[in-house]
């Protein structure tokens, strides 16, 4: 059964609640959900902020608020957002649930002036060269050597389908590595067919 969770996403500076959302993904695809979204562009109040988070060389902190279940987490997620001070204070753009409900005129004044300055559309050589650097392992912190056992534990003997090995076969094509790297994937896959 999938886990549905009410999460909160904080800054890693001042560990004040910035958004707060409702998933039913793993709570670490979730957060590299919003990292893509801000990697790609995205102009809402969330993308905007953890793009400068990267840029900054963090990532924001993702944190279960509470379980719930399928049928109550609308009601739950408003719960929280109002907890934490609405939309006035929080980077969620509704008040929760899916309600398509309207920020106010006043709330889209603070959001406009807030926003106004920041670059969005197209992005720059310099840009993306500055995300590659900082996103190359930077980003992450390091995992112990417990951790790196339970990931390798979980992950034995996972076989994936034929169309989920095309999909990421399809992803790959025409990917440049270098021939370190390429080295890397060689003995990787030596080590994982010979069993050392």
């Amino acid at each position: 059964m999938t886990a549905h969770v009410i999460y909160a996403l904080k800054c890693p500076r001042t560990l004040k609640v910035r958004y707060i959302g409702f998933t039913s993904m793993r709570i670490e695809k979730r957060l590299w959900a919003h990292v893509a979204r801000a990697r790609s562009g995205k102009t809402a109040p969330c993308s905007v902020w953890i793009r400068e988070l990267l840029l900054s060389g963090s990532l924001p902190i993702i944190e279960v608020i509470e379980s719930v279940n399928s049928c109550d987490w609308q009601e739950r997620e408003r719960y929280w957002i109002a907890e934490f001070g609405g939309m006035e204070k929080l980077l969620n753009r509704q008040t929760g649930g899916d309600t398509g409900h309207q920020p106010s005129e006043e709330t889209k004044r603070k959001r406009s002036k807030a926003l106004r300055g920041v670059k969005t559309g197209p992005r720059s050589q310099e840009f993306c060269d500055k995300m590659s650097r900082i996103l190359r392992g930077k980003s992450r912190r390091p995992m112990s050597d417990n951790h790196r056992a339970a990931i390798s534990k979980a992950l034995t003997g996972r076989t994936f389908s034929p169309a989920h090995c095309a999909g990421i076969s399809l992803a790959k094509k025409g990917v440049k590595f270098t021939p370190e790297h390429r080295a890397s994937l060689s003995l990787a896959a030596k080590n994982r067919h010979h069993g050392t």
